[in-house]
């Protein structure tokens, strides 16, 4: 289990109370390990010939989204359930 800790603000991810509801935006919060909410767990994931990672919300058990694979500014990162072939909730670090 991990924190993700923003750089600029110093504050953590965290599904805000633990809401169970596919669809709940992700936000930032003062960081306090002790929050489930605020404790993630990445997975890798295979898609075809790809390997991708899914980052799974503790308190939750539901994975960071973008909803429909929407590239527009500023789409919001949602929570919702962690079928591994939704392309919208794979993840790699770039760079």
């Amino acid at each position: 289990m991990r924190q993700l800790k923003n750089v600029a603000t110093g504050r953590c991810l965290a599904i805000p109370g633990g809401e169970l509801r596919d669809g709940t935006q992700a936000a930032q919060q003062d960081c306090d390990s002790a929050k489930p909410e605020q404790n993630w767990r990445p997975a890798v994931n295979f898609v075809g010939s790809k390997t991708y990672t899914t980052v799974h919300n503790i308190a939750t058990r539901k994975c960071l989204a973008i909803p429909g694979g929407r590239p527009a500014d500023p789409t919001p990162v949602l929570r919702h359930t962690c079928p591994p072939a939704w392309l919208d909730q794979n993840w790699t670090l770039a760079g």
